[in-house]
């Protein structure tokens, strides 16, 4: 009894709520792709320079004042004779306090701030690719799941009527399950392996691919003339 219901026998109106969502499912496969163009292919040729441009003017900036500021520190040093800077552990000096005289202190002031501005850089990013990224990632993942599950039930229920034989119906539905899950995997994952990239795209394609096999042959079932078919 199950086999008698298929989409070519639903009346005119059924036809026309199934192929507008069937549309608006190739309508979400679309935005899909387009988010992934404009998040790893999109560059703006126009406006790249004028923010390197900007950037380089604000990092002359900052550096003409910093600067300022070593040279009126060497100044203030300067007048102390046993000032001395912290020891500098290199082949050259061997961690020996050097003098802070006029000549070589806003050099050495200026290599300090520069080791310890790639400290700090360092420390941030090593918390960024731990705890904070695998949070986002985790809550990203989680979203994704949620409405890709959805998708799966909707559109594979519509599917479920069409007049594909059952073995190939099967397959769709496996491989569809699997991908949404391997996404999830690969979005939790997503920047701390080469591995994780990759069953995030693949799965990604087979979802994409999934959803578009399924909605070609439901356009194709409503392009048939049911047996059963209702007048408009």
């Amino acid at each position: 009894m199950f086999e008698s219901f298929r989409i070519a026998n639903l009346p005119g109106y059924a036809k026309v709520f199934v192929g507008l969502f069937t549309t608006l499912m190739l309508a979400v496969c679309f935005w899909a792709m387009f988010i992934l163009y404009l998040e790893k292919f999109e560059t703006d040729a126009d406006l790249l320079p004028a923010v390197e441009e900007e950037q380089l003017t604000e990092t002359a900036a900052e550096e003409f004042e910093e600067d300022l500021q070593r040279q009126e520190d060497a100044e203030i040093i300067s007048e102390d004779s046993a000032a001395v800077v912290a020891p500098i552990w290199d082949s050259a000096y061997a961690g020996r306090d050097m003098r802070a005289d006029s000549a070589t202190n806003i050099e050495l002031f200026r290599d300090r701030d520069h080791e310890t501005e790639l400290d700090a850089e360092a420390g941030l990013e090593e918390i960024d690719e731990g705890e904070l990224d695998l949070e986002e990632n985790v809550k990203l993942a989680h979203t994704h799941v949620n409405g890709q599950t959805l998708l799966y039930f909707a559109i594979g229920l519509v599917f479920l009527f069409t007049s594909v034989r059952p073995r190939i119906k099967k397959v769709v539905y496996w491989v569809f399950g699997i991908a949404v899950m391997m996404h999830a995997v690969g979005l939790t994952g997503d920047g701390y392996h080469w591995f994780f990239d990759d069953i995030l795209a693949i799965s990604g394609a087979l979802i994409l691919a999934g959803i578009a096999f399924m909605a070609v042959v439901i356009y194709a079932d409503l392009a048939k003339k049911g047996t059963a078919a209702s007048a408009d």
